[in-house]
């Protein structure tokens, strides 16, 4: 026959001990769960910015991003509409095209954990430095025959602008967003 060993007001021990022990793992990850990513920018922070454009269900495709989504505050020229989105966990992406004639576009883009690019993408043996700022942060602005690119990287995540024939050029819209 098993004892019952019983605790000051009426536990048992092993019932107190499985507490202690689940008390002290859950506060072992407390830590953890405080250094989690920041939430995705909803869809009241979006209208909040000012961002009247996205409908709510191109909002809802950014759910899943893990860091700030940077957005215009209003759609450049000649672009309309809403843009094609891709958005993940780790990364997200806009992009407006103006098809036939003269290529037209505009991409903006967030990665986490990306790289600033060493060489210019039109020639890689171009080496790109630091020659811009974007928000405070310093920034690479490549401006070619084919693209107006600006890159930066703010809170562990690379961002990045790259247009043409756009009423607003890539440091400029990026200092809006």
């Amino acid at each position: 026959m098993e004892r019952l060993v019983v605790a000051a007001g009426g536990w048992p021990v092993r019932v107190l001990i499985a507490l202690l022990v689940a008390i002290t793992f859950a506060a072992s990850y407390r830590p953890a769960l405080a250094a989690a990513p920041a939430l995705p920018v909803s869809n009241g922070e979006l209208r909040a910015q000012n961002v009247g454009w996205l409908s709510s269900e191109a909002v809802a495709e950014f759910a899943g991003v893990q860091f700030s989504v940077l957005v215009p505050t209003a759609v450049p020229a000649p672009f309309g509409g809403e843009p094609a989105i891709d958005a993940s966990s780790g990364a997200y992406s806009l992009y407006w095209m103006i098809p036939g004639g003269e290529p037209t576009f505009l991409h903006i883009e967030g990665i986490a954990g990306g790289a600033l690019p060493e060489g210019s993408p039109n020639d890689l043996n171009i080496p790109l430095e630091i020659n811009a700022d974007v928000g405070g942060s310093p920034a690479i602005h490549d401006v070619t025959e084919i693209y107006d690119n600006v890159w930066w990287k703010a809170g562990g995540v690379l961002y990045s602008i790259s247009g043409r024939n756009s009423s607003a050029d890539s440091v400029s819209l990026a200092n809006a967003l």
